[in-house]
């Protein structure tokens, strides 16, 4: 059991105060008498580690992150055979966080930037620009959040034209929706036009 320093401090105060005995005081706090020969050697907490770890060593954890970033603790826990607990606790030493972050596997670099320069150009123009995106909810979702060293990033694959989704279509004009819609199933060309010329232009007109 940890106790505060301002705890430990009343303590030693309270058996000065009234002469106690080391016995005494250990009687009136439910302190052992060790506890309160190290307090008075070394009042403050230790806030530090003066041992290696005992359950698993920091390189096979480490080791094991890089190989499964996206196992949960529990699944951990059982391949390295120590607790759930025992992974949290050593995760957290190493400053090893959650988090992913996602791409799609087609994604294009090169071609991203080139939508972004015309989008610069449409603005500068002084033309009104609709930002039109379309997502969906998987039946079968990945796993959004892996683990890595802190400071560094965990890449995944999620592959957001994937089939058997309900999908989402939403239009922001001036950062205020225009139009929101769902579908069930997939989105093809027929439905987007259907969408764009029966919902997205009646609003603008």
């Amino acid at each position: 059991m940890g106790y505060s320093l301002d705890f430990r401090k009343r303590v030693l105060e309270y058996k000065d105060k009234h002469s106690l005995t080391f016995e005494q005081t250990s009687a009136h706090f439910e302190v052992s008498i060790r506890t309160l020969f190290r307090w008075c050697n070394k009042i403050e907490p230790c806030m530090t580690r003066d041992k290696p770890p005992t359950k698993i060593r920091d390189d096979r954890l480490i080791t094991d992150v890089q190989n499964y970033p996206d196992d949960y603790q529990w699944e951990r826990a059982k391949r390295l055979g120590v607790s759930q607990s025992a992974i949290h606790y050593a995760l957290k030493r190493l400053n090893i966080t959650v988090k992913k972050t996602l791409k799609h596997p087609q994604a294009d670099e090169q071609a991203r930037q080139r939508f972004i320069e015309r989008i610069c150009h449409h603005e500068q123009a002084g033309k009104p620009v609709v930002y039109l995106d379309e997502n969906g909810f998987e039946q079968s979702m990945p796993r959004m959040r892996g683990y890595s060293l802190k400071g560094q990033r965990c890449f995944g694959t999620h592959d957001w034209q994937a089939k058997g989704r309900i999908n989402a279509i939403g239009a922001i004009i001036k950062k205020t929706f225009v139009s929101l819609s769902l579908f069930a199933g997939n989105i093809n060309a027929d439905v987007f036009h259907a969408w764009m010329t029966q919902d997205l232009l009646v609003l603008q007109s």
